[in-house]
């Protein structure tokens, strides 16, 4: 039959709530796959430099880190893209003068733009202090970036952006004029391939696991997908399975559902 790969976002999916509490039975539900001999692989939209300890104590294989725009595998990295640093102090300086806030995440520094009005922001922010990240502003900038979650302050300047930069990078809604920057041509699927090329891995032994926009890709591809959380009406539509929240033993759910534990 072949190993089994199992793919998870982790903001919403292993983690939930503006505190990113991870619940009690999530370490033992991990332990209990490996044990059975499942491989495990984070599938995130961050970027190596946000991930918190707490993910780094789970027992996973590999990382798919930055919506696919990093794979490390078995302490070595697979694959990074970069970005010219020319590119990102454009960037950056356009975020200055247009008034972007959010944030310029590279795979060793997270940088903020101007100062921020946004409460969830600031928020985040500490939050990524508290976890030991290396945080500057962007005029600070010293080290690429690869991707960005912007807020846009009117739909002219988004539009504006998008017709500057859509061709570098693909632009994920995430409501209220937020939007996710990925390098084109990179997504989670993406990632998913590559990990299956070097380790060998038939799709149809694959299953993923996510709650928002930048997961589609992965939950497309994998044969076996569940939606953790039933508020994205979108996804429902495409995954083979559904689950109560995270916060409400989701993912755990989702998990026996499949067969992959008792």
């Amino acid at each position: 039959m072949g190993k089994k790969a199992l793919f998870f976002d982790y903001d919403g999916t292993i983690i939930a709530g503006g505190r990113g509490e991870i619940p009690a039975e999530i370490p033992a539900l991990f332990d209990q796959l490996k044990a059975r001999g499942h491989l495990l692989f984070l599938n995130t939209g961050r970027t190596r430099v946000l991930l918190d300890p707490r993910c780094r104590a789970l027992p996973f294989d590999g990382y798919i880190l930055g919506c696919g725009s990093a794979v490390d595998l078995g302490g070595e990295t697979l694959y990074e893209y970069k970005l010219p640093l020319e590119r990102c102090a454009e960037i950056a300086e356009q975020t200055r003068t247009l008034g972007i806030q959010g944030f310029l995440e590279g795979m060793n520094v997270l940088y903020y733009t101007r100062r921020f009005t946004d409460l969830g922001f600031r928020l985040c922010r500490a939050r990524y202090r508290r976890d030991g990240a290396t945080v500057k502003r962007a005029d600070k900038l010293d080290d690429p970036f690869t991707k960005m979650y912007l807020r846009f302050p009117s739909p002219q300047i988004l539009e504006r952006f998008e017709q500057e930069w859509g061709e570098m990078f693909d632009f994920i809604d995430r409501g209220s004029r937020v939007r996710e920057l990925v390098p084109a041509r990179h997504t989670k699927a993406s990632g998913m391939r590559l990990v299956m090329e070097r380790m060998g891995l038939k799709l149809e032994n694959c299953y993923a696991f996510g709650d928002g926009n930048n997961d589609r890709p992965m939950l497309e591809l994998a044969p076996n997908s569940a939606l953790i959380g039933t508020g994205n009406a979108e996804l429902r539509k495409i995954v083979r399975y559904v689950s109560s929240g995270v916060s409400d033993g989701g993912l755990a759910e989702a998990v026996r559902a499949f067969g992959l534990v008792e």
